[in-house]
């Protein structure tokens, strides 16, 4: 599906699909805020999260991952389609999008999720011909809409995720207080430990689902250039002697706009929590989180969130647990295999 008018079935539509812009940041913002208050998803976006999506640095020239379809001058549904920097042993691509409450039952879902799939076997073509294509959607656990869409349209359920989060008023450390498991040292985030960082990450995550080894351009634009990332929020745990990163937090502050950051109502998201397999057992999370959202809370911050594999192979789901978080949302993964 390209630039211009569609038609669906049979007859002219009104709609206009064209590629996104930075001019468009707007529109998408009150799109996306009119998807979370129809489907009850607190996933709010701002003019970064736009620009994050806008900005993904595995772009194919020629090729535009993201999309947006208006109703006139209004932005009534949005489609993005990103691909991996690796395929082995296959190229999982992940899509993404959402319709305006007003503009459903109208055909427009069933129209992005083919131009996701359309798009993602062109752009595999160009990366991993040789290789079998995988394309996965995630779908809010109560979004039954989308769900009968993926599965008639023959996508299956393949993981669910967690939005876990700690609540305001669980009992907080003072940040001074928080001690560094026996024979490591706390750390806090800067610039220059990006590149060991990476390496960690690329090793503490290689037994994960649907694991590909990260590289630079996909590092920074999660974190370093990601107007999200607090970098004060963001520490490091190293062993005192040999000065092995044991592992480590990375943290953003949530997209929940400005009205809510101003009544100091937003959360801190924990973006990655690693342990290398050598340290693990010593509590290393553990004391990462309570670090991480003990300085949150001196902050101003009043909750803090994370993201969770509900199979995890690390433990993670009850490490989090124990810290004082709680399943707020349910997520669900779906996949299809498009090439062989």
């Amino acid at each position: 599906m390209t630039a211009g008018t569609t038609s669906t079935a049979g007859s002219r539509s009104p709609y206009e699909w064209r590629p996104l812009t930075e001019s468009d940041a707007q529109a998408f913002i009150a799109l996306n805020d009119a998807i979370c208050d129809a489907d009850g998803n607190d996933e709010r976006a701002d003019e970064d999260g736009f620009r994050f999506l806008l900005t993904y640095p595995l772009h194919v020239p020629g090729h535009d991952g993201f999309q947006g379809v208006f109703d006139g001058e209004r932005m009534v549904a949005f489609a993005w389609v990103q691909r991996r920097n690796g395929a082995e042993p296959a190229h999982w691509m992940r899509a993404g999008g959402g319709v305006h409450p007003g503009h459903r039952g109208r055909g427009l879902g069933t129209q992005l999720l083919r131009w996701e799939e359309d798009t993602a076997l062109r752009i595999h073509e160009c990366c991993f011909p040789e290789q079998p294509l995988e394309l996965g959607v995630g779908v809010p656990e109560g979004n039954q809409g989308q769900r009968d869409l993926l599965e008639n349209e023959g996508y299956a359920v393949d993981r669910w995720f967690f939005t876990m989060r700690r609540h305001e008023g669980v009992p907080v450390a003072d940040a001074a207080d928080v001690v560094a498991p026996a024979g490591l040292e706390f750390e806090s985030y800067r610039d220059e430990v990006d590149e060991a960082l990476l390496l960690t990450y690329n090793e503490v995550f290689v037994d994960h689902w649907q694991f590909t080894p990260s590289m630079a351009p996909t590092w920074e634009h999660k974190f370093r250039r990601n107007g999200h990332f607090r970098a004060d929020l963001s520490f490091l745990l190293r062993d005192a002697k040999t000065g092995r990163i044991a592992g480590y937090l990375m943290a953003s502050a949530s997209g929940g706009g400005n009205a809510a950051k101003a009544a100091g109502a937003f959360d801190v998201h924990f973006d990655q929590i690693g342990t290398r397999r050598e340290f693990r057992g010593r509590g290393v999370a553990s004391a990462l989180i309570t670090r991480a959202v003990a300085q949150s809370v001196e902050l101003g911050f009043r909750t803090a969130s994370l993201g969770v594999d509900a199979e995890n192979p690390s433990g993670a789901l009850g490490v989090y647990e124990r810290n004082g978080f709680v399943c707020v949302r349910r997520r669900i993964a779906y996949a299809k295999r498009l090439t062989d």
